[in-house]
């Protein structure tokens, strides 16, 4: 059995496949960043200025996933 794609419908399936994947990884980034945001309230409370360091490379970094998953690929 050969592993490639035989036809435009099958690239046009694994396209949508790839697309799903993408969006599954964005919903669970988020959720992540949300427990990892209340996580350092809960602990960072009496140090702001260390907090708002953390966030901010934290949101940073989650902003670079977003523009490097959304964008167009061609």
């Amino acid at each position: 059995m050969d592993p490639r794609p035989m036809s435009y419908k099958d690239l046009g399936y694994l396209w949508y496949l790839s697309k799903v994947g993408a969006g599954s990884l964005l919903v669970a980034t988020s959720a992540v960043v949300i427990a990892f945001a209340t996580g350092m309230y809960a602990t960072l409370a009496h140090s702001i200025g260390l907090a708002v360091n953390v966030y901010s490379i934290g949101c940073t970094s989650f902003i670079m996933y977003v523009w490097a998953t959304q964008r167009p690929v061609c």
